[in-house]
């Protein structure tokens, strides 16, 4: 009965995800969950943005929004090419936010280049309209782990929580 989920970045998506598939009478009772710097967005839009950051290779002419649209025609492809088919939609965290039985504490630095705070903002947005307890901190920081005070500020909220 004092079981508490935190998860950063891509583990803030698994941490999300598997609140999302607990049955609702599971033996162990999650009470909240703190999400650092989480993942967020569709996965469409997680492949336009890596494009876009750099992570992943440059097209020929080096242009940005080319290489965006040419990330999401890749991954359509290698989601296609699956032998047992994949429905994207089903899996979208944003759309099922409504099944989520627990509060969720979502901080993330403004200025996070690894992902954007936007993602959380949206994952916020959505619980609320959904009905759920969720409370969003914007951290005064790029980092993408929070450092010094920052982390130290982090935690406790965290812990408050």
């Amino acid at each position: 009965g004092n079981v508490f989920l935190w998860g950063h970045s891509l583990g803030g998506e698994v941490t999300l995800r598997t609140l999302l598939a607990l049955p609702r009478d599971a033996a162990v009772r999650v009470r909240a969950a703190a999400l650092w710097s989480t993942v967020g967005g569709s996965l469409w839009e997680r492949a336009a943005y890596l494009a876009r950051s750099g992570a992943l290779p440059a097209d020929p002419e080096g242009e940005v929004g080319a290489r965006a649209l040419a990330a999401v025609d890749a991954l359509r492809g290698e989601l296609a090419a699956l032998a047992t088919p994949y429905d994207w939609r089903a899996d979208e965290t944003l759309a099922r936010i409504g099944a989520l039985e627990v509060p969720l504490l979502l901080q993330h630095g403004l200025g996070d280049r690894s992902t954007p705070y936007e993602w959380s903002e949206r994952l916020a947005v959505a619980a609320r309209v959904a009905g759920r307890p969720v409370q969003l901190v914007a951290v005064p920081t790029a980092d993408h782990f929070f450092v010094g005070a920052e982390r130290e500020r982090a935690v406790a909220r965290d812990v408050a929580f």
